[in-house]
């Protein structure tokens, strides 16, 4: 499981938050300047191999 998918109430997609910390949140379509905007809960998602 790999947590911090995060969802973007700008966009409505989840994106991983796992680099916040950096302050990099990704591209967001809708606001490509200051990226995506973490809303809710913080979700794991089932992940087969890391690359």
């Amino acid at each position: 499981m790999q947590n911090q998918w995060r969802f973007c109430f700008k966009c409505s997609a989840l994106f991983y938050n796992g680099y916040a910390y950096r302050g990099e949140y990704g591209r967001c379509p809708y606001d490509y300047i200051w990226g995506h905007t973490a809303a809710g809960y913080d979700f794991a998602i089932p992940v087969s191999a890391y690359t």
